[in-house]
């Protein structure tokens, strides 16, 4: 049987015209011949001629399998002066040694030896927040041939999505291979998986589109927060959840902008219809102060402009859905707000 040969290294095979009884013919020194290997992602050596019935080449096969040919034939159109084609027999190439570390995501296909496409086929889905999926990840050779004599490397799996839980998980290859289940639950249209490995260069998978889950709350943001989507009450993100920030004090008679926003239950904004133009009304707990005038959600968001009037260290502004109640868990109050004294101007 043919000798194993490694992904990526050329070898010697040689070719002899012979006639119908195997006789090599010793004075041919003029026929073309060729070679083409059955591996779909190698590169085909140059055709030579036969130098006193013989000829060499030193194909490189890239992809690891048990079942390559390769099959010698004369490269000339003229049928008179052909060679029956012929196949070798079937032949092996190994993977060359451990090199990177490559990330698949559901609906992606690994293909050893497509190096132009990152030894991957498939398009990768939109993920809904909060749902879980799997992810694949395969020590392989340069040529994306996975390692399955490795069952030692231990491999650390961490997402850009800072509110995933766990944040990293830690598994020890199975045969050059280890699936790991993750949770994104932050809006993104390039959340990645990286995977890390002693030995390995680092792999990253492609982006992944994670899109909100449905409809559950209304926030209301004040001057000095900021909204951050994904930051949920897990039991480990600490308050206040789907934001940042402390509110600014306000001063009384002094406008001020108030920002709502339509939301999912990991506080990412909602922008499906109809629950993005839903109409939204906004109180205070300010009982001298004028309310704002309802108005819709703009791709989930919306602002009010409000001042409120009386100094206090409790006022907080309240919304909820105006006409339809597309968002379950309303009405929704901020976080409180001082409002102090204004400039003077009377006894």
């Amino acid at each position: 049987a043919p000798d194993t040969q490694t992904a990526g290294v050329s070898f010697r095979i040689t070719v002899n015209g012979c006639d119908f009884s195997w006789n090599k013919i010793t004075t041919d020194t003029s026929s073309k011949i060729k070679i083409i290997t059955s591996d779909p992602y190698d590169t085909h050596p140059a055709s030579n001629f036969l130098q006193a019935g013989t000829t060499f080449f030193h194909p490189t096969l890239i992809t690891a399998a048990t079942y390559w040919t390769i099959t010698a034939s004369t490269d000339t159109t003229a049928a008179a002066q052909n060679y029956l084609p012929n196949t070798s027999s079937l032949l092996t190439i190994a993977p060359n040694v451990k090199d990177r570390l490559q990330v698949l995501v559901p609906n992606e296909t690994a293909v050893p030896g497509d190096v132009t496409n990152n030894g991957k086929t498939g398009a990768i889905t939109t993920k809904i927040a909060g749902q879980t999926f799997t992810i694949t990840v395969n020590g392989v050779d340069q040529f994306y041939n996975k390692k399955a004599d490795d069952s030692a490397t231990s491999i650390v799996l961490t997402v850009t999505d800072a509110y995933d839980e766990p944040p990293s998980q830690n598994l020890v290859f199975s045969q050059g291979q280890q699936t790991f289940n993750i949770t994104p639950v932050s809006v993104s249209t390039f959340t990645q998986v990286r995977g890390v490995g002693t030995g390995y260069s680092d792999g990253w998978s492609g982006n992944i589109n994670v899109t909100h889950t449905t409809p559950n709350r209304l926030q209301v943001i004040l001057p000095g927060e900021t909204a951050v989507q994904g930051k949920w009450n897990n039991g480990t993100n600490p308050a206040p959840y789907g934001k940042t920030g402390t509110p600014n004090p306000q001063t009384a008679g002094t406008l001020f902008t108030v920002t709502v926003n339509g939301v999912d239950t990991y506080w990412n904004k909602i922008t499906s219809l109809p629950q993005s133009t839903t109409t939204i009304k906004l109180d205070t707990s300010d009982i001298y102060d004028i309310n704002p005038a309802n108005k819709a959600l703009t791709g989930g968001s919306t602002t009010f402009s409000i001042t409120l009037v009386t100094v206090s260290t409790y006022t907080v502004a309240i919304a909820s859905d105006a006409t339809v109640n597309y968002y379950p868990n309303d009405p929704n109050s901020s976080e409180l707000v001082s409002v102090v004294p204004g400039a003077k101007s009377k006894l």
